[in-house]
Order: structure tokens, then C-alpha cells, then sequence
């Protein structure tokens, strides 16, 4: 407890005594609140296997669908960016660089909606859906 009379010279030594314990305790609370951290780290999807030479994957028949059937077409249907309606697909697509040939690492209709690592709110629905675009980009994502 603190005396009734004492000096300045005493009232200093008095806090230094009594409140050293006060950048300690933040210090410590600051530590506390840093190794508390928790960081998830997202893996990479893996990627499916490269396709068969002779084997190509049909932009019409195999890739538009998908648009389709994973409701992409429910706001990409040319009222905003770009339009993935079946008679339209391949041209929004080409046009905006959005499938880079023999590289679905940088295709952005590849990578964006991706389920696993995607930022599009929207993924594919299927992992079979990932490998047929996967497979059509790896063959040079052609017009067929």
C-alpha cells in the first residue's frame, strides 16, 4: 500500500516498483495474441491425366454444355462480360484470351471457376466437368 506523505523522488520510485509489471503483461498478451495465429494454406488441385493423342474433346458436344448444365449461362448469357449461351461460347471465350492453348494453368475459364482453387462464387459442379476443360484446353482449345 501506498504512504500518505512521501516525495516525488518516492512517488516515481513507488511506480517504477509497483507498474513495471505493465508493458511486461502487453508484451506477453501481444506474444499470446501472435502465436494464436492459425494460417490454412490452400494446395493445388492435382491434375488430371493428360489426354490420348488422337483423342480430341469436342468444344460443341462436350465443353458449351457444361455452361449450361453448371448454370454459368444464368449470368454470362451476353448481359454482362461475356456470353457462354452455346451459339456464343467459343468466340467470348477466344476473344477475351480466357483459354490459353495447351495451358489450363493460365486459362482463366480453366482456373477461375475451378472447384477446389477457384475465386469465381460460381464453381464447376463436377470434377468431370474440370477434366473435359482441362482435356479441350490441353488439345488447344479448338473450335469443334
Amino acid at each position: 500500500m501506498k504512504p500518505f506523505f512521501i516525495t516525488l523522488a518516492d512517488e516515481i520510485q513507488y511506480n517504477m516498483k509497483t507498474h513495471y509489471f505493465t508493458p511486461t503483461l502487453a508484451l506477453f498478451l501481444g506474444l499470446l495474441m501472435f502465436a494464436s495465429c492459425e494460417y490454412d494454406f490452400v494446395e493445388p488441385a492435382p491434375l488430371p491425366p493428360l489426354p490420348e493423342p488422337g483423342d480430341t474433346t469436342s468444344f460443341a458436344l462436350e465443353v458449351a454444355p457444361i455452361f449450361e448444365t453448371d448454370a454459368c449461362i444464368s449470368c454470362h448469357n451476353g448481359g454482362i462480360e461475356f456470353d457462354l449461351t452455346a451459339e456464343n461460347a467459343y468466340s467470348s471465350i477466344a476473344s477475351r484470351n480466357l483459354a490459353v492453348p495447351f495451358k489450363p494453368e493460365e486459362s482463366a475459364i480453366y482456373t477461375y471457376p475451378h472447384p477446389q482453387t477457384g475465386e469465381h462464387s460460381a464453381k464447376y459442379k463436377s470434377n468431370a466437368h474440370v477434366n473435359t476443360i482441362f482435356t479441350w484446353i490441353m488439345q488447344g482449345a479448338l473450335d469443334n
